[in-house]
């Protein structure tokens, strides 16, 4: 029942004194002073000289902002809310997987979309759950808390892709512990966590069975496509493919996923068109039952917080000369109010709240909005927005910035950080640098054959350099043993005509070479040196720091852009 009331009545005793100081200011401003009763009337002009009339209206001013500063202090309501008194001791947590492989076009459009319309689905069948939910990639993150309000998660779920996660892969353990984390933090007795993935790797099954006994609560597992698979298209980026060009089909392991809910006494439905698979991800308690037995409690809602904006208005305008336009002001103001605001409603009467670009980038980090401009070929704004390193030093790798790069990439210890470095110092023609880059990221990851295969080159480049440097060493000092045997040469034809001129008439002079001789003994030409530089592996170093830049962020991608 709604009836008017004061929430804070006590505070109506401030009026007492109020109205007595606003007649005690009244009574000072209208009284004529002692002379002005003694003194004739005639005299009181030239005596007592004219004084200009006083305006009461900073008085009255000052009178009506007292009164709705108590009123507002009083908490003045008509109007009441009912609330529960005790909150639903269960919860629910979707853990969403948002991998890459998501994308795959096994079921039409493709996966995501069908998850999309499948948990708008589940949420309106049963909007009395309280349900939270986790999104997971190569990290996981906290979508939306445990709450009995799924307005705003409905509005969520449309804009939820593997493209605005920060970091790519699919790690589903740190999904389920940050699920742990909400239940805990809601304080929930009966708990029930619904896994929506495709795949299942063998390392994670001990660590999610641990998760699951830590938190106590119950599974419901939904396998979202096919054993065929499908084909991975990444927006703008086209197919995904392996390192030998082959498209990837993204495989659903259901034995898997199915031997697994069965350890874990977890419920186990492949994804369907229709809603039959709703009930296999229910949780074994119904949370309608004990929300039917909970009390509930009118709260009053306190409206004294809006007097407070007349009041705001009442001190700017009265700081101002001209009491009538501040009058008329004030006149209009519960006009504004009444056509731009309305009471406060209940969560069930909210029309559903429509998110514009401008609202959705609010929510974006500067990465994921780097990323976007990234997508759309839009290199500068990427470089503007980005601050991961490793993001960063793509976009400056693919603007031919390579010095930069590689600044960016030694901030990523990573083994992908170090690969990507070595590519931009193989470009620089830095192959030392370049090679021990390279050696850093094997020893990281032995398994990335990207950084081996550029190793490779590295090292044949440098060979093939040494070689072309030992014979050019090699031809400069062929070519100054020539000229030194030269120069010899020259002397003794120079130094032969007084050599004959001392000797006596009859003696035949020796044999001298001559210049024929000498020129057939000089080889000017110099030795063939292999010419070929470290360039020659840039053009396999490039595509591999496009290759490193998805293998950054998880996707195998390097291949499509050889």
């Amino acid at each position: 029942m709604n009836e008017f009331i004061f929430l804070r009545p006590y505070w109506l005793l401030a009026l007492l004194p109020a109205f007595y100081l606003s007649w005690a200011l009244w009574q000072r401003l209208t009284t004529h002073s002692d002379w002005q009763r003694i003194l004739p009337a005639a005299f009181q002009p030239y005596l007592l000289g004219t004084e200009p009339a006083k305006r009461p209206w900073p008085i009255v001013g000052l009178f009506v902002m007292w009164i709705l500063a108590i009123l507002a202090l009083s908490g003045p309501s008509w109007k009441v809310q009912p609330i529960a008194v005790q909150q639903q001791q269960s919860g629910v947590v979707i853990v969403l997987d948002l991998s890459l492989s998501m994308f795959a076009d096994d079921l039409s459009p493709n996966r995501i979309r069908r998850v999309q319309y499948k948990l708008t689905d589940l949420l309106s069948t049963h909007p009395h759950w309280r349900v939270g939910l986790v999104a997971y990639a190569g990290t996981a993150h906290i979508i939306s808390p445990i709450s009995d309000d799924n307005s705003t998660l409905l509005n969520l779920i449309p804009h939820l892709q593997p493209l605005i996660m920060p970091a790519n892969g699919a790690n589903a353990v740190s999904g389920f512990e940050l699920a742990n984390q909400l239940l805990e933090g809601a304080a929930v007795q009966q708990g029930h966590i619904i896994w929506i993935t495709d795949d299942l790797e063998d390392p994670e099954r001990l660590p999610i069975q641990r998760a699951l006994a830590a938190s106590g609560a119950s599974l419901s597992i939904l396998a979202v496509g096919t054993q065929q698979g499908g084909a991975i298209a990444i927006g703008q980026q086209g197919l995904m493919r392996d390192n030998e060009n082959r498209l990837i089909q993204a495989a659903v392991p259901l034995t898997r996923l199915s031997a697994f809910a069965h350890d874990s006494g977890a419920r186990f439905a492949r994804l369907q068109l229709d809603d039959s698979d709703l009930s296999e991800l229910a949780p074994p308690f119904i949370p309608s039952a004990q929300e039917a037995t909970e009390q509930t409690l009118n709260q009053a809602l306190d409206y004294g917080v809006y007097l407070l904006w007349v009041l705001v208005a009442l001190l700017a305008l009265g700081a101002r000369r001209g009491w009538l336009s501040a009058w008329a002001g004030i006149g209009l103001l519960p006009l504004v109010i009444g056509a731009t605001h309305a009471p406060p409603t209940l969560a069930n009467d909210k029309p559903p709240i429509q998110l514009s670009e401008r609202w959705r980038e609010m929510f974006l980090t500067p990465d994921q909005k780097g990323y976007q401009a990234w997508s759309q070929g839009d290199l500068v704004a990427a470089e503007r927005e980005f601050n991961d390193p490793a993001w960063r030093g793509s976009v400056l790798y693919r603007q031919g910035r390579y010095q930069q790069a590689a600044e960016a990439f030694a901030q990523d210890n990573r083994a992908q950080g170090h690969y990507n470095r070595g590519n931009a110092l193989a470009q620089l023609q830095q192959l030392d640098a370049a090679e021990a880059a390279y050696q850093t990221a094997l020893k990281l990851d032995p398994t990335l054959e990207a950084a081996r295969r550029n190793l490779a080159l590295i090292q044949q480049a440098k060979a093939a350099q040494q070689a072309a440097q030992q014979a050019a060493q090699q031809a400069e000092q062929q070519a100054e043993q020539q000229a030194e045997q030269q120069a010899e040469s020259n002397a003794q034809q120079n130094n032969a005509p007084s050599e004959r001129t001392s000797r006596p008439a009859n003696t035949a002079p020796q044999a001298t070479p001559d210049s024929a001789s000498a020129d057939e003994r000089l080889d000017t030409s110099t030795p063939g040196a292999d010419t070929s530089s470290p360039s020659q592996a840039a053009p396999d170093c490039a595509d591999s720091a496009d290759n490193a830049d998805n293998a950054d962020n998880g996707a195998d991608a390097q291949a499509n852009e050889q």
